[in-house]
C-alpha cells in the first residue's frame, strides 16, 4: 500500500482530493476510536458502532482490501508486538504511561470481540491475500477470540490464496487449546494449502504432537495424504531430519515471521508417533 501511495499512484488532475480521501479512512477511523480506547468508554464504542453501521458492511477502501474489523485487528497486533521491547527502553518515570498503552490495547482487544459479536459479515470478509480476522486470531493462537468468532459466524472453511485454514494457522501457534475449540467446533480436517498441505502435514513438521495426536485420532487416514512433492507427513518430517540444510532454511523462514522452528529432537518425536501409526493405518 505504501509503494501504491508513494510512487504508483499518479491521479489525474481535478481527482486528488476525491482519491485521497480513500487513504484517510484508517486516520480517522484512529481519531474516533483511540480515545475511547484510552479511557475504556464502552457506550461510546457501543455508540460508535451503531453510526457506523454502513463502514461495517464491506471492505475499507484501500488496497489491502481490509475490513474495519482487519484493520484494528493489525492494528492492535502491531502495537501489541512493539510493547516488550517498550518496557525495556523505556524509563522508570515514564512507566506509568507505559501501563496506561497497555490498558489501551485491553480494551482495543475487548473492543474487537465487541465488534465480531455484533457485525458479524466483517468476519468472512477476507483481505488481499485471501485472510480471515478468525485465521490471524488462529496464527496467534487467541483461544478467546477464536472461540467469539466462531460463535458468531466465522466460517472456518474459507482459505487463503496460499490454502491455509484457520485450523492450520492454529496448529501453527502451537497452542493446544486454539487447536481444540477448531476441531471441537469442528472444521474440516482435509482442506489442503496450494502445495498440498493437510493440516497433519502442518501439525507434523512444526512438531505440534497435541494437534498430531487429535488429528491422527479424529481423521488418521491423513497419514497417508501426500503433499505437492509427494510425501506423507511422515516422509516430510523424515526429510527434514535427513537434511540439515533444509532444517535450517525452514528455521531462517520461520524467525523471519517471529516464529520458532522445531528441533530435530522434537521432529525425532513427531515422527515416532506417526510411524507408531503407520502399522495400524495398513491393517
Amino acid at each position: 500500500s505504501d509503494y501504491l501511495w508513494n510512487d504508483l499512484y499518479k491521479p489525474y488532475p481535478g481527482i486528488e482530493a476525491e482519491i485521497r480521501s480513500m487513504q484517510s479512512t484508517m486516520d480517522t477511523l484512529l481519531n474516533d476510536l483511540l480515545p475511547l480506547f484510552k479511557a475504556g468508554d464502552e457506550e461510546g464504542l457501543q455508540k460508535w458502532i451503531k453510526a457506523n453501521r454502513s463502514l461495517l458492511k464491506s471492505s475499507l477502501p484501500d488496497v489491502d482490501g481490509n475490513s474495519v474489523l482487519m484493520a484494528l485487528l493489525k492494528m492492535h497486533s502491531s502495537f501489541t508486538q512493539i510493547m516488550p521491547s517498550m518496557k525495556l527502553i523505556v524509563p522508570l518515570e515514564l512507566q506509568s504511561e507505559t501501563r496506561r498503552f497497555e490498558a489501551m490495547l485491553a480494551h482495543w482487544r475487548s473492543f474487537i470481540g465487541q465488534l465480531a459479536q455484533e457485525s458479524p459479515k466483517q468476519l468472512n470478509i477476507p483481505d488481499i491475500k485471501g485472510q480471515t480476522p478468525l485465521m490471524l486470531m488462529a496464527e496467534k493462537g487467541d483461544t478467546e477470540l477464536v472461540t467469539i468468532m466462531l460463535k458468531a459466524g466465522a466460517d472456518p472453511e474459507m482459505q487463503s490464496i496460499s490454502g491455509m485454514t484457520a485450523l492450520h494457522s492454529a496448529i501453527k501457534s502451537g497452542v493446544d487449546s486454539c487447536v481444540d475449540v477448531l476441531l471441537d467446533h469442528p472444521c474440516k480436517r482435509d482442506n489442503l494449502t496450494d502445495d498440498g498441505q493437510s493440516p497433519l502435514h502442518t501439525a507434523s513438521w512444526t512438531a505440534n504432537l497435541h494437534a498430531v495426536r487429535r488429528l491422527l485420532q479424529l481423521s488418521p487416514r491423513l497419514a497417508r495424504q501426500r503433499n505437492s512433492q509427494g510425501m506423507t507427513p511422515l516422509e516430510r518430517i523424515s526429510y527434514l531430519i535427513d537434511n540439515p540444510e533444509a532444517l535450517s532454511l525452514l528455521a531462517n523462514q520461520r524467525a523471519q515471521n517471529g516464529q520458532r522452528c522445531a528441533t530435530k529432537q522434537e521432529l525425532l518425536a513427531t515422527a515416532d508417533l506417526l510411524a507408531q501409526a503407520t502399522p495400524m493405518l495398513q491393517k
